[in-house]
């Protein structure tokens, strides 16, 4: 290690291979920022060493199951230790000390194709993994896991966005989804801040609906109106009836200040735009929780591994967030 750490400096990547041989064989064909694990002896102690070096490594281990195993204690050790992490792929079958004694310009190139972990798993499962059912499934067991380690919320974001675009679905789900599975469930702190969450998230619809049927109420005071049961009839399409008579009751007393805030805030010639926008904003925020509530039950029904319905849940996943992805807001 000592005699590559000039390389490793002015390269600013590290090449870590599981075996001692592959670990010759690479030093003497000039790779000499490489060097190897001992089995279960790597430690962070090791990447701390490394780390005053570069903060980029290249993960390159034996394909079988031993190696994948090294490999991945090797991986979580380095993104928890905010190294990037790029994985060399390796034809099947093949070691780094087969591709380097065959030709070390093949193993040049195999260097060169290297890409982020993370970026690496998502496209075997793109590759692997047609069915969007499966993909999310495999995400959820090898991907989500790695994004974890992250300890950075812009990385964290950058690969749930990919996620989103790889499942076809809406980013704010998917986000959702990462940040309730892997949340802390022992710590009051954690289950305190998800509370918050969902309080935020309810006032948030709450208001909407508030300011919608200060609308609603405005125009029951024009006498001249002719379209208020149309604008009844637009918030119980969607809020359902039995909601919406729940709502009377429960904004009663505060009739009078949401007409006031309703006039106050909106010209009689835009009023009927504006209540329009709140309920394409009322309908989205609906979706959303929707989706939230059919995720929860597809990760159910695949723990259960019962097939019909996770097709059934999968099937209004897609439905609901083409839905989402149709309203124009």
């Amino acid at each position: 290690f000592s005699a590559g750490k000039a390389t490793i400096r002015q390269k600013d990547f590290c090449i870590i291979v599981e075996g001692q041989l592959d670990l010759l064989l690479a030093q003497q064909a000039g790779f000499l920022n490489t060097v190897a694990v001992s089995g279960t002896a790597f430690s962070e102690k090791h990447l701390k060493i490394i780390k005053r070096l570069t903060e980029k490594i290249l993960i390159a281990f034996d394909s079988d199951s031993a190696g994948q195993t090294a490999a991945g204690r090797v991986i979580d050790l380095a993104l928890e230790n905010d190294f990037e992490v790029l994985v060399v792929p390796l034809p099947a079958g093949q070691d780094p000390a087969d591709v380097i004694s065959a030709s070390p310009d093949k193993w040049q190139e195999f260097l060169n194709q290297a890409e982020h972990v993370i970026d690496f798993h998502l496209g075997v499962i793109k590759n692997d993994f047609p069915e969007e059912r499966q993909r999310i499934k495999q995400i959820r067991q090898i991907v989500y896991p790695l994004i974890s380690k992250l300890n950075f919320e812009t990385d964290r974001a950058h690969f749930l966005r990919k996620i989103a675009s790889l499942t076809n679905l809406p980013e704010n789900s998917v986000f959702e989804e990462f940040t309730t599975k892997f949340r802390n469930p022992k710590t009051e702190k954690g289950k305190q801040k998800n509370d918050s969450v969902e309080k935020v998230k309810q006032n948030r619809l709450q208001k909407i609906i508030e300011k919608i049927f200060g609308l609603y109420y405005l125009q029951l005071t024009d006498k001249n109106s002719k379209t208020k049961d149309d604008w009844q009839k637009n918030i119980i399409e969607i809020i359902g009836q039995d909601e919406f008579v729940k709502q009377e009751k429960i904004l009663e007393d505060k009739k009078a200040q949401l007409i006031w805030e309703a006039e106050m805030t909106c010209q009689a010639e835009k009023r009927f735009k504006i209540f329009s926008d709140f309920l394409a904003e009322l309908k989205l925020e609906i979706l959303k929780k929707d989706l939230t509530e059919v995720i929860s039950k597809l990760r159910q029904a695949e723990e259960e591994k019962d097939e019909s319905l996770v097709d059934k849940y999968l099937k209004k996943c897609q439905d609901i967030s083409r839905e989402i992805n149709s309203l124009k807001i």
